[in-house]
C-alpha cells in the first residue's frame, strides 16, 4: 500500500491494485484486499475514497 503526503501536507493511501486514495490505511488495506481476491471494486469501499477535487483543491 502506498502512503503519501499531498500538496496540503494530508496523508493519503493508495490501494496498489486499483489506485483509489483513502484518508486512512484501514480502508485502503480493505480496498487492496477486496480488489486483490475479487479482481474488482467494492461500492461499499470505494464510496470512501477521495474524490478527484479533494485532492486537486
Amino acid at each position: 500500500m502506498g502512503k503519501t503526503i499531498n500538496h496540503i501536507k494530508q496523508i493519503v493511501y493508495t490501494c496498489p491494485e486499483c489506485k483509489m486514495r483513502y484518508h486512512d490505511e484501514e480502508t485502503a488495506k480493505k480496498c487492496e484486499e477486496w480488489c486483490r481476491k475479487n479482481k474488482s471494486c467494492n461500492l461499499d469501499i470505494i464510496k470512501y475514497a477521495i474524490k478527484e477535487d479533494e485532492h486537486s483543491s
